[in-house]
């Protein structure tokens, strides 16, 4: 596949998420404040449904899921254009934080951008359906859900919420994309 210059939603999400790291990695109270804590949720901080998406606990966390936006949100943002690819990744995030809140216990802090970037897998698994590498793609999505969850902390409801969101919305969302994937 070809390589896909960075789209301009794309850059902003990971400028967001590189700004948002800076004063959470100094201060626990704006961790505590934006991360997702279900307790918190229940008793009104529902934008945490929202802002724990730009939350990492951690450099690696965070290198890690800007280097997946990177990769994954250039060439769903080529291929859907901004609007669309916007949709696809706030549906696929807020969903696998909902799915969070009813799904995981009470004390869980959660946070990351994974379970909208997950989406966006979901939604390169609908383009790669145009061109008959569909069950390659499936396989692939599997097998990077899979690698991820075996790491210790990972909110693998997330993630497959995420994935589950970004192929619906992927498949509905999808007309004449610009850019096809192109399968060796």
């Amino acid at each position: 596949m070809s390589v896909i210059r960075l789209q301009s939603a794309t850059l902003t999400l990971i400028i967001i998420n590189v700004i948002v790291f800076i004063p959470i990695s100094i201060n626990d109270t704006i961790l505590v404040l934006l991360a997702q804590n279900n307790l918190l949720v229940k008793e009104g901080f529902v934008w945490q449904l929202i802002t724990s998406m730009f939350v990492h606990f951690g450099i690696f966390h965070l290198l890690f899921n800007m280097f997946a936006l990177y990769y994954f949100g250039g060439v769903i943002e080529y291929a859907y254009g901004k609007s669309r690819f916007l949709i696809i990744y706030f549906i696929s995030g807020i969903a696998g934080n909902i799915a969070t809140y009813f799904l995981l216990p009470y004390n869980v802090l959660s946070g990351g951008a994974s379970g909208a970037i997950f989406g966006l897998l979901g939604a390169y698994v609908i383009l790669s359906r145009n061109v008959g590498g569909l069950g390659a793609a499936l396989v692939y999505a599997l097998w990077v859900f899979l690698a991820s969850s075996i790491i210790p902390g990972v909110n693998i409801v997330a993630h497959l919420i995420g994935l589950i969101s970004g192929i619906i919305s992927g498949a509905f969302l999808i007309r004449r994309p610009r850019y096809y994937l192109i399968s060796r």
